[in-house]
């Protein structure tokens, strides 16, 4: 006996099949789209360790590529003086730049954004013409500026955020879906934790530039020290103790110690076990 596939069956297959290709190009898109977020992190995390400064322009265009938006920016809030300032801004080819517009601008006057950035809360506006009523000005400001899609989130601060990291789209209203959300708060904790690192360097720049003026003002930029007593030769020809150059000069009390390693090596029948690291090469 003959038999065929029925052709409801063979319908039902193809349709089965077709939609099991979708839903692997689809699980391969969601996938590639998370190997090139990582590829992402990982380079600006490359960029923000190795440099002496924030490259704010290339970060900025390495975030836009990676989510295909118009615009990315950075803009910074004086809560003491109450104002947000755009300090960076990348804009795609063809895209009009708006930094130059957006200095200096007082929080008061737009006062759903600043709450949401204080309460350290995500702005997602898929849609610019679909905002809240109780952000006219904020539409206002968005619509003046062509945009139809907007991604804002706080950027950490030693207290209140110190700004906000956000993207623009120019082209149409979209919905921003978690990883380009993820991404935006990846890197705004990168940058936070970068800008810590740089003002503590700079921090410890200044002190040791500081330290060495003081210093030279003390004591004088150069003098002469006996390699064997380490008397220091005044200007007047005596040779005095290191200790009084250093008192008379400063204003600093010497008093004297045996640090533990000398301890150790002077008097070894009161220690046992090994002697502690002595910091350096010993004699």
């Amino acid at each position: 006996m003959v038999t065929g596939h029925h052709p409801d069956t063979e319908a039902a297959l193809k349709a089965r099949a077709l939609a099991l290709e979708s839903e692997c190009e689809t699980l391969k898109a969601a996938l590639e789209l998370r190997l090139k977020m990582e590829r992402t992190v990982a380079r600006v995390s490359g960029m923000l360790i190795s440099s002496a400064d924030i490259p704010a322009g290339e970060l900025l265009a390495e975030l836009a590529s990676t989510v295909q938006c118009g615009r990315a920016y950075i803009f910074r809030i004086d809560w003491d003086n109450g104002t947000m300032n755009n300090t960076d801004e990348w804009c795609a080819p063809g895209v009009e730049s708006v930094i130059r517009q957006l200095r200096n601008l007082p929080l008061s006057g737009y006062p759903w954004w600043t709450e949401m950035i204080r309460a350290k809360r995500n702005i997602l506006i898929g849609d610019v013409a679909s905002m809240p009523r109780a952000a006219a000005a904020e539409q206002k400001m968005l619509q003046s500026q062509s945009i139809r899609a907007l991604l804002a989130v706080p950027v950490p601060g030693d207290g209140p955020p110190s700004g906000f990291l956000g993207f623009d789209d120019v082209h149409a209203a979209r919905e921003w879906n978690e990883d380009d959300i993820l991404l935006l708060k990846l890197v705004a904790d990168l940058l936070h934790a970068a800008e810590r690192r740089l003002a503590a360097n700079q921090m410890h720049v200044l002190t040791e530039k500081e330290l060495h003026e003081a210093l030279s003002r003390m004591l004088g930029k150069e003098m002469t020290l006996c390699t064997n007593c380490k008397r220091v030769h005044t200007h007047h020809g005596d040779w005095i103790p290191l200790e009084t150059y250093v008192q008379d000069k400063a204003g600093t009390r010497i008093t004297s110690d045996l640090c533990p390693y000398c301890k150790r090596r002077m008097y070894p029948h009161l220690y046992s076990g090994k002697p502690p690291s002595s910091g350096g090469r010993r004699a």
